[in-house]
């Protein structure tokens, strides 16, 4: 196309308003075309740049009025090499383009007379990318050109910059999973890979395989006898000797500080757990100690089981059951192992008897433990957790009654229980303290999968007790978000627009939830404890907390740490820009009229700091 003369064609304020309203894909390439047909070049486009391989790839393309396929191109020797690494503001040849540069086909193969390149670069000077055009005939006016490419590079990078943006913090979310998969210690996958591939196996593997827990007898014992680097070598050398028994390392897991798991192929597991223990009972040498221990298995088959989590469930009654009885070291799980499915039968129904009650009558409790924020005046924040002392069956543990609660249908009614406890304990502390505290109510997958019914529940209470969305936050852990049931996205929308706060519980302890925290609003994230107690003995630990407090900043939220014991662990996260705590550093969960105590009790200046 032959370029007309540059000073009969302007672009119009409307041209340029008609591109500030489109975006992605679209506003790159109608800036291309704008381009194109208003300076009559003979190709506009917006190449992105990979310095790893010199390597250009267009975002937009545009020739003889017609938007073109991507392409890639190598930029050694061409215009756009000198483009990439020059700091001045652009890169222009106003005649024999050419033959400046004999190795570039393109130029050469097409005669193009004249290049103009603008670089496109982040906030930080760097360029990763480039808005080219070019000219049959040379550039003899190159100011209104010069101009034009100008405003339009701002348009263009701003847009880009969401897009880098994203892609920095896919990187982040890439590096946290990588390292989050498999356990630090022994490189065996963890739990939460176990759970993700026994859901798959339980599909695709028929039902002759077998689920085999592994427990070290007495680990506690020789920690607290030899300290955490002789521990490390037992746990090293037991998952050395399961490898070993089971052959196959994809198939092995760390589930637990002490406990590992292998799934066992065929029927052949009776044989491999009777050599493992063997193999274990017989100790190992380690300098100058003779280190012997036992462990205990739990077996279950597939066949026994309806789904992965069941296997787990009947794996760990089998391995309960093991440890619980004498001289018994591998137990396979049978119906006799019914006791603890009694205990279970009697939490539901005791269960059912409590919620029915009113809330006055009723032995299900709250405790707070604080979340403080630190050089913050006081404690105004809390997390609620449920508690449940039975006149019956004593003491419930959370972990039982809220999965007999999700079990039987009665976790919306739980939870409804639990926020009216929470706005009770809410009411009691603002009155005897005098002044107003938030709190972080936990709510499971199952409520939130009935979205109008659980936002229905707090909102009544809220208007019976007369407080404010804003002052509560619900937390989830990555497991809500995983969850199939119900629309969650539409579920966090409408706890937002009330006023309710998001945080995500547990953070990086999950793997395919990370590839969704851009598709939901939070507005805080929680790390697990597991990762903030080990960080100052594991350097990948220590690594992913750095990461998730990296990420929450380029998401834009709120950072809280989990676990907190000790000063150490204080001093290292407030060193990496984190500063609300939660943990025993401060106070475990307490009571409301016992928090207040703890409260009314404190040193000077101890509300907020240590």
């Amino acid at each position: 196309m032959e370029r007309k003369d540059f000073n009969d064609t302007t672009i119009s304020i409307s041209d340029i308003n008609r591109i500030l309203l489109l975006d992605g894909n679209e506003l790159l390439e109608q800036t291309c075309m704008l381009l194109h047909e208003k300076l009559h070049s003979f190709c506009t486009c917006i190449v992105e740049l990979n310095e790893a391989n010199h390597v250009a790839s267009t975002l937009a393309y545009v020739q003889e009025n017609t938007v073109m396929d991507d392409l890639q191109y190598d930029i050694n020797n061409t215009p756009c090499e000198q483009a990439s690494n020059s700091d001045t503001e652009f890169c222009i040849y106003a005649e024999k383009a050419y033959q400046h540069f004999p190795k570039d086909p393109f130029l050469v193969d097409l005669q193009l007379e004249s290049y103009l390149g603008y670089p496109l670069k982040n906030a930080q000077g760097q360029t990763l990318g480039i808005l080219i055009s070019t000219f049959k005939t040379p550039i003899t006016n190159p100011d209104p050109i010069l101009h034009y490419h100008k405003l339009f590079s701002k348009i263009i990078i701003h847009q880009l910059r969401a897009k880098w943006l994203v892609e920095k913090t896919d990187t982040l979310l890439s590096q946290l999973s990588e390292q989050t998969k498999r356990d630090n210690l022994t490189n065996l996958y963890n739990r939460f890979s176990l759970a993700n591939h026994l859901k798959h196996l339980m599909e695709v593997k028929g039902k002759k395989s077998s689920l085999v827990l592994i427990d070290i007898d007495g680990f506690k014992e020789f920690n607290d006898l030899y300290g955490t680097h002789i521990a490390d070598r037992v746990l090293l050398h037991s998952a050395s000797a399961i490898r070993s028994a089971f052959d196959n390392v994809d198939t092995i897991y760390r589930i637990g500080g002490d406990e590992f798991a292998a799934i066992c192929e065929g029927d052949v597991v009776e044989q491999r757990a009777d050599a493992l223990f063997e193999q274990l009972h017989s100790g190992f040498q380690y300098e100058d100690l003779q280190l012997n221990f036992s462990v205990s298995l739990g077996i279950v088959s597939f066949s026994d089981a309806e789904s992965g989590d069941d296997l787990l469930l009947k794996a760990n009654l089998a391995l309960k059951l093991c440890k619980q009885s004498q001289n018994c070291h591998i137990q396979y799980y049978d119906s006799r192992l019914s006791a603890m499915h009694l205990r279970r039968s009697q939490v539901i129904e005791a269960l059912k008897l409590d919620l029915a009650a009113t809330v006055e009558k009723s032995a299900l409790s709250v405790a707070l433990q604080p979340i403080v924020l630190l050089n913050g005046d006081n404690w105004s924040r809390f997390e609620v957790l449920a508690r449940w002392n039975d006149p019956k069956l004593g003491v419930v543990t959370p972990d039982e009654f809220i999965e007999a609660a999700e079990h039987t249908g009665l976790i919306n009614r739980l939870g409804e229980r639990v926020f009216e406890l929470a706005c009770e304990a809410k009411r009691f502390l603002e009155q005897t303290l005098g002044y107003s505290v938030e709190l972080s109510v936990n709510c499971s997958a199952k409520e939130l999968a009935q979205p109008r019914q659980y936002l229905s529940q707090l909102t009544q209470k809220l208007e019976r007790y007369g407080f404010a969305a804003d002052e509560f936050t619900i937390e989830l852990t990555e497991t809500v978000l995983m969850t199939q049931s119900g629309d969650i996205r539409q579920a966090l929308r409408g706890l937002h627009e009330k006023g309710f706060k998001i945080a995500l519980d547990d953070f990086g302890t999950g793997y395919s939830s990370l590839n969704y925290i851009h598709r939901y609003d939070i507005d805080c994230i929680k790390i697990d404890k597991t990762f903030v107690q080990n960080m100052l003995t594991n350097l990948k630990s220590e690594r992913i907390v750095k990461l998730i407090v990296e990420l929450a900043k380029q998401l834009q939220v709120s950072i809280v740490a989990e676990g907190v014991e000790t000063e150490l662990e204080l001093n290292k996260l407030v060193g990496m820009g984190c500063t609300s705590i939660q943990g025993y550093l401060y106070s475990c969960p307490l009571s409301p009229p016992q928090l207040i105590q703890k409260i009314e009790n404190l040193p000077p200046q101890s509300s907020s700091s240590k």
